[in-house]
């Protein structure tokens, strides 16, 4: 009889199986999910890169032209002194060339700084900001849309449409490959300034709500995506 009510202790004094949580499969499943998120993401940034690096790879051998890059850069010797604060002062304060952008001129005078009179060096600084245009176009599209592939699709025809060969090829063109990233971020601070100001009232005289898609009511990709319906630019 002891042995039996000792046995009997001891079967009530044994710790319960822990019990799984009712929500972990699901859990698992979003965590799963977030990943190949997160992996496709990365895989399309760098096929974007690998896109532009192939087609642009031959500008790294190219030299100045005769057609405004003297002016520019390789026969200006505010340029050629490299970032000097007297250039920087010029850079703010000239139109030469019929143009007012300092901040090309400074981009120029960095070049030469780092780089000297390489030319590939000045090609290769237009490949990268051309590249960084790019990768801010899709984040911009996805972020707003919510559909990775489409963006993906669109900042590849970007990256390598034919329009933009005489901006990336061309080192006088740095103006037009300076002013795309500025573009990108501008719209981007707009997005999420019309998201903050739709969300929590459905509909807002704003003219920002959830896009939803036509038809079913259904959300791109299970995600939040929201687009601008009236611009005040």
């Amino acid at each position: 009889m002891n042995k039996q009510r000792r046995k009997i202790r001891g079967a009530k004094a044994a710790p319960e199986a822990a019990v799984p949580p009712k929500n972990l499969p699901s859990a698992m499943k979003d965590d799963a999910t977030r990943r190949r998120r997160i992996a496709s993401i990365w895989l399309i940034v760098a096929l974007l890169i690998a896109a532009i690096l192939l087609t642009y790879a031959d500008v790294l051998h190219y030299g100045f032209v005769n057609y405004d890059d003297p002016q520019y850069v390789s026969d200006n010797p505010q340029v050629t002194a490299g970032l000097t604060f007297r250039g920087m002062l010029w850079a703010f304060n000239t139109g030469y060339q019929a143009n007012w952008h300092p901040l090309t001129w400074l981009s120029h005078m960095l070049d030469v700084e780092l780089y000297g009179l390489n030319a590939g060096a000045h090609h290769l600084t237009n490949v990268l900001l051309h590249t960084a245009s790019t990768l801010l176009l899709f984040w911009l599209l996805w972020q707003m849309t919510g559909r990775h592939a489409c963006s993906a699709f669109v900042a590849a025809l970007f990256a390598v449409h034919p329009l933009h060969v005489e901006s990336v090829a061309w080192v006088a063109e740095r103006k037009d490959l300076l002013c795309a990233p500025f573009f990108m971020l501008s719209i981007m601070s707009y997005a999420k300034y019309a998201g903050s100001q739709g969300s929590g009232v459905k509909g807002q005289k704003s003219g920002v709500r959830s896009q939803e898609s036509e038809g079913n009511g259904k959300e791109g990709l299970g995600q939040k995506s929201f687009l601008p319906k009236k611009y005040y630019i």
